[in-house]
């Protein structure tokens, strides 16, 4: 009987612990809950977010490898970079009316940076210090979609990531506006970078 009576606990304690894992939204949760939400998101960033580099030209395979690239050092860390032309890429459209197809490159351009005062004239109240800004002149820039993609600059040798694209105006890629990216990150890749050093030495 009391044999009976262990085994019949047992099993109540498996049904129960199986009953647990199912409803425990940590168990498996990547299989359960983290890919099928990738993919949602992923669906709803093309039909929402498809335009992407205006004006570019596409890139061969290995012309960017910026992995490692290098971030704003020393007197870097304050430069406007007002005027240098840096490059900025991604994977997507090339126009606001070309769609993404499953052969999709990735495409560059070479962009004018612009002070913040004069891109403010066309997102007031939107740019911050933590931006920097392109201009948009004959209709290049990267656009909804593109948004991650690195704001890069060669100088003496070294690719250095100015930005990375944020955010570009409502009325279109191709509208001649400029093109924000958020250098707030940089900042706090720059520190980061410094601490492990140190911590490494």
């Amino acid at each position: 009987m009391k044999l009976v009576l262990v085994l019949s606990a047992l099993v109540a304690v498996s049904a129960a612990y199986i009953v647990e894992q199912d409803q425990n939204t940590a168990f498996n949760y990547m299989e359960r809950f983290g890919v099928p939400e990738a993919e949602r998101i992923r669906k709803a960033e093309e039909e929402y977010f498809s335009s992407r580099i205006t004006g570019g030209a596409p890139a061969n395979l290995g012309q960017f490898p910026y992995q490692p690239i290098a971030l704003p050092t020393g007197s870097e860390v304050n430069e406007a970079f007002t005027g240098v032309t840096a490059v900025a890429s991604g994977f997507g459209m090339l126009g606001n009316n070309i769609n993404i197809n499953n052969n999709q490159f990735l495409s560059h351009v070479s962009l004018q940076v612009i002070s913040n005062n004069v891109c403010w004239l066309s997102f007031p109240l939107i740019v911050q210090s933590s931006n920097i800004c392109t201009s948009g002149a004959g209709g290049t820039s990267p656009c909804r979609g593109d948004s991650g993609g690195p704001l890069a600059l060669t100088r003496s040798g070294r690719t250095i990531l100015l930005g990375i694209t944020s955010f570009g105006s409502p009325q279109g890629c191709e509208s001649g506006n400029p093109a924000a990216f958020v250098i707030e990150v940089l900042i706090v890749l720059t520190i980061s970078a410094v601490y492990v050093k140190c911590a490494s030495d």
